[in-house]
C-alpha cells in the first residue's frame, strides 16, 4: 500500500548499459561556442549559437556537460566520474540521459565536438565572456 515509503535498490557505475554500448564513449569531447553567464549565483549561462543569430538557454543537465566540455575528459570518463558522485546511489538510466543531452549538443546544436584524441579549449571558448549578470 505505501510503496512510495520503500528505499529504492542501490546501483553501481558497473549498471551503466547505455555507455557500454555507446559507440562514441571513447571521444574526447569539447565545447566550441562563446558562452555568458547570466545569473551569477546560480551559474545559469546562454551560449551564441555560432551557425546562427541566437542565443542558446539550457536545463541544468546540458548546462553542466557544456561546461564540463574541456577536450581532456572522454565521454566515458565524464559519465563514469559522475557515476561516482552519487556515492553508489546511481540513479537509473544516468549514463542514458547524458548520451541523449551530448547528442544534442554535438549533433543538433553543434556546440560541442567529438575528437578522438585529447585536446584543448580554443582560448575564446575558455571562459564565460561578459553577460548581463543579475
Amino acid at each position: 500500500m505505501f510503496s512510495f515509503f520503500r528505499k529504492k535498490p542501490k546501483s553501481d557505475t558497473s549498471s551503466l548499459d547505455a555507455l557500454a554500448i555507446y559507440v562514441n564513449k571513447d571521444k574526447y569531447f569539447v565545447r566550441v561556442a562563446h558562452f555568458m553567464e547570466m545569473n551569477y549565483y546560480q551559474s545559469t549561462i546562454t551560449v551564441t549559437d555560432p551557425h546562427g543569430p541566437r542565443m542558446i538557454t539550457m536545463d541544468p543537465w546540458p548546462e553542466t556537460i557544456f561546461l564540463n566540455a574541456n577536450g581532456k575528459l572522454t565521454v566515458r570518463e565524464y559519465i563514469e566520474e559522475t557515476a561516482r558522485a552519487y556515492n553508489g546511489n546511481v540513479p537509473a538510466l544516468l549514463d542514458k540521459c547524458i548520451i541523449e543531452e551530448l547528442e544534442k549538443l554535438v549533433f543538433e546544436l553543434r556546440i560541442i565536438e567529438l575528437t578522438d584524441v585529447p585536446n584543448a579549449i580554443r582560448p575564446e571558448f575558455e571562459k564565460p565572456r561578459p553577460g548581463a549578470k543579475k
